[in-house]
């Protein structure tokens, strides 16, 4: 079910409903209060991961929300991949949902956080190794520079 959907039920909505396309919802915590939260919920299915990046801004605050007990880590990489190409440097939180089952799925939670959080840490490694190589070839090729123009 939909972030949004547990947080604050719409009517007509029902447990099992997955957000199709973009939920959004504005919170104030108190009337007085000038602090607002938007938020906005997105389809996790692979069909609307391209149309997600036209929403990201590097203002966002990411929470990357997956099933502890059915992880595909390729899917939680390929989100981090598009938030991160459309806003760069912006915040993730990875929460894990479905804690409540992973006894009875003999699933070890913690394990699974760190295993995503890994996951994710490598990526970011190798992202950084690919752009380092990139800049130390084109400083190869720089003349002047220590380097050789072709």
């Amino acid at each position: 079910m939909a972030l949004l959907g547990r947080l604050w039920p719409l009517p007509g909505r029902r447990a099992a409903d997955r957000t199709d396309g973009i939920d959004i919802k504005w919170w104030k915590p108190k009337r007085d209060n000038p602090l607002q939260l938007c938020a906005w919920d997105y389809a996790g299915q692979t069909e609307y991961l391209a149309t997600h990046q036209f929403f990201t801004s590097a203002r966002s605050l990411n929470l990357l929300v997956f099933d502890l007990t059915d992880v595909h880590f390729d899917r939680l990489v390929a989100w981090v991949e598009s938030l991160q190409s459309r806003a760069p440097g912006s915040k993730m939180l990875l929460v894990g949902t479905h804690l409540d089952q992973c006894e009875e799925k003999g699933v070890d939670a913690a394990t699974v956080m760190r295993k995503a959080q890994d996951t994710i840490e490598a990526w970011e490694s190798e992202q950084r190794r690919r752009f380092d190589s990139m800049i130390a070839d084109a400083q190869k090729t720089q003349p002047g520079e220590g380097g050789t123009a072709e």
